[in-house]
């Protein structure tokens, strides 16, 4: 505008500079012709500032503009249903005035649909698509279609487009993915989709791990998508593996979790020497260090083996780790380490218990250098929690030591030790 201004400015200089009528002559004509440029570009810049705010105003400043007569189409659809014929001729209004205008051509596809002919206007909504991947209203329409056809892959490539297209669309479309879960047939496409690595994957995951409501649908996703080889985040994995044993669902957990940890044993006690409890959200069935209130730990190095090095202030104690364990019912031997462990100090001890009931199973003090308890694990226990508890004593020193080399073996295997 302001170049345009210029040259008007520029042209009226020179209608006063010149004194040869046919060059005066030229000039006006060029000033007037670029007065009505001016005030056309003025008419649209103003239409395309009022357009979102009121469509019908927009149109009147500049009938012409194809983008607006959409808006006003879409607007008179909005407000009843009744307007299809004039919302139909806006559209192909626009359309004429720009055949490549997306908005045109969904406007059109919905007062056809409007008018009930889907067919007509599925084929607006695909050349609606052809003309911008970026038009939102369209991938909507047509994940809405694909939906209503029973066409699971269809909707979720429409989903994969606009979510690749503008970050705009997470917050209202995310949640109906995770929602969708729950369907077996939406969870095989996911995974196929997933798998291609989107954008959208991490952020998705992160809140599917947060608010699935179907925990099953949920191990499903991240299963399959950890057995086709996506790399889990171990936030994420953790976080659902959590939400799993909170509710009890310990298969659903323990299938979430190996299948991102590449299949270990379920009854065995992972990291036996504490030397990974840097990582951070990784679940219940990796340890879990709960220091504060008194307690602290670290991992130590004991000449071949790696430690939990603990310290308690005096009067403070209680679980310092835990880690989740999946033994069958039945014999099984406990084994393990003390190092250090400072004078009058009483010593930790190793518990274990029944996930969700709590019944105790067996407590097992870290009094010797090295220690081995047999113990069975009842029926209807399907999940244990061991623990490490530690306690500061009346010392003013507090207490202190490591415990490390940490195994539980079941059945014959554990009688064999």
């Amino acid at each position: 505008m302001i170049t345009v201004m210029a040259m008007a400015t520029s042209a009226s200089r020179g209608i006063v500079e010149a004194s040869d009528p046919a060059s005066r002559l030229k000039r006006v004509l060029l000033l007037l012709a670029l007065g009505a440029v001016a005030v056309a570009m003025l008419r649209q810049s103003l239409a395309d500032v009022v357009r979102p705010v009121d469509p019908a105003l927009a149109l009147r400043l500049d009938p012409d503009n194809a983008d607006v007569a959409a808006s006003r189409a879409e607007q008179l659809l909005r407000l009843d249903p009744s307007n299809r014929a004039e919302a139909e001729r806006l559209a192909r209004r626009a359309l004429r005035r720009s055949p490549v205008s997306a908005a045109g051509a969904r406007m059109l596809a919905t007062a056809r649909d409007v008018a009930g002919d889907p067919r007509m206007a599925r084929g607006l909504m695909v050349y609606s698509e052809s003309q911008s991947r970026r038009d939102l209203p369209t991938q909507v329409w047509l994940i809405q279609e694909a939906v209503d056809h029973d066409d699971i892959p269809r909707a979720l490539h429409h989903y994969d487009i606009a979510l690749r297209s503008s970050e705009a669309t997470k917050p209202f479309l995310f949640p109906v993915l995770v929602k969708a879960i729950g369907q077996p047939p939406v969870v095989t496409g996911l995974i196929d989709t997933l798998v291609a690595r989107p954008l959208w994957a991490a952020p998705f995951l992160e809140l599917a791990a947060r608010d699935a409501q179907d925990l099953d649908g949920l191990a499903r996703l991240l299963g399959g998508l950890a057995g086709r080889g996506y790399p889990m985040p171990t936030a994420v994995a953790g976080e659902a593996s959590a939400r799993m044993v909170n509710a009890g669902r310990y298969e659903s957990a323990w299938l979430v979790y190996a299948a991102s940890h590449g299949h270990p044993a379920p009854a065995l006690v992972r990291d036996p020497g504490f030397a990974h409890i840097e990582a951070v959200g990784a679940g219940p069935f990796e340890w879990m260090i709960l220091t504060g209130n008194g307690l602290s730990a670290q991992t130590s190095r004991y000449g071949a083996r790696d430690a939990l090095t603990y310290n308690a202030a005096t009067g403070a104690g209680g679980v310092i780790a835990r880690q989740l364990l999946l033994l069958p019912p039945g014999a099984a031997r406990l084994a393990g380490r003390s190092y250090e462990r400072s004078a009058n100090s009483p010593p930790a001890q190793l518990r274990l218990t029944c996930a969700g009931s709590g019944q105790p199973i067996t407590t097992e003090a870290a009094n010797q250098a090295t220690f081995v308890q047999d113990f069975a694990v009842p029926v209807g226990c399907p999940a244990q929690w061991l623990e490490v508890v530690v306690d500061g004593g009346d010392s003013p020193l507090g207490a202190s030591g490591a415990i490390g080399d940490l195994h539980i073996l079941p059945g014959n295997e554990g009688r064999r030790t």
